[in-house]
């Protein structure tokens, strides 16, 4: 949202350059990323929001992923946008999955992994201000899928600016 209003956007080319920044910021030249986009999928988005939301699972998907590649994808699906993010590590347990969307929440312990627990708790705040949504699907040993799915005509956009401010 640029001034008030949602700026139209492919989000394949934004998640293309977010894994390009991640990769240079991080130097993480070793890490295996595939990227794949069928084709451009335009909506109308906070670009700083959903940028976020990708660098978070990038993250995740680097930290959790011990070492194994990692797979970005972007799809149109019946009028909305799908990001996928899938690494092949350690994975979470059924009774963790919604848990790791809680504030200051996470999957593992602290000690064992940086950060604060909030990315994921953001990166749903952001989708569902979005309209959309944000889920994970995984098991233990075999890695995760998380699923960004957002509506690609946004009715009110400034709404989402709105909305996030007042979870703020």
């Amino acid at each position: 949202i640029v001034n008030g209003v949602a700026a139209a956007m492919a989000v394949g080319e934004m998640a293309r350059d977010e894994v390009k920044k991640f990769v240079s910021d991080r130097a993480r030249v070793g890490l295996d990323i595939r990227f794949t986009a069928d084709r451009p999928v335009l909506g109308n988005w906070d670009r700083t929001r959903l940028s976020q939301v990708i660098s978070c699972l990038l993250t995740n998907a680097a930290i959790y992923g011990q070492g194994r590649p990692i797979e970005i994808s972007v799809t149109a699906y019946r009028g909305r946008a799908r990001l996928k993010v899938r690494d092949w590590g350690m994975g979470i347990s059924k009774e963790d999955q919604e848990r790791i969307f809680s504030p200051f929440e996470r999957g593992v312990p602290s000690d064992s992994f940086g950060g604060i627990g909030l990315g994921l708790f953001i990166g749903r705040q952001v989708a569902e201000a979005h309209q959309g949504t944000l889920k994970v699907e995984s098991s233990l040993k075999e890695g995760s899928l998380f699923v960004v799915d957002l509506p690609r005509d946004l009715p009110i956009a400034s709404a989402v600016s709105r909305t996030l401010a007042k979870s703020a």
